[in-house]
């Protein structure tokens, strides 16, 4: 059995050893299940046991649901995306006040 020691793993002689990383990690994954959910793994459901597992690797557990939908839109829907982007922007409404402005001075001129 190995012990963690404060920079190295140790076994119960004291020598530094190599952890036996899938035993740690079984182990590691059946106290996850014990502290957080006071049950045994062998009474987990998959999604339960799919999330310990990531838990111990220290992975994410969730999944971007931005990058999802983003990843899942149509070429209509990114290109309405876009023009919604440019007529709400700063850059349009001077644009648009810039062509106003010279609208109105060339009817007021030919008038």
């Amino acid at each position: 059995m190995l012990r963690r020691g404060a920079d190295r793993w140790r076994s119960r002689s004291g020598k530094a050893a190599a952890p036996d990383r899938e035993n740690f990690m079984n182990h590691d994954v059946k106290t996850l299940a014990e502290r957080f959910l006071h049950r045994s793994y062998d009474e987990l459901v998959a999604h339960e046991k799919l999330v310990l597992e990531r838990m111990a690797k220290r992975r994410a557990v969730t999944q971007n649901v931005n990058e999802r939908f983003h990843d899942e839109l149509t070429v209509g829907q990114r290109l309405a995306d876009r023009v919604a982007a440019f007529g709400g922007s700063w850059s349009f409404i001077v644009i648009f006040a810039a062509v106003l402005a010279v609208w109105v001075l060339i009817n007021a001129w030919m008038l």
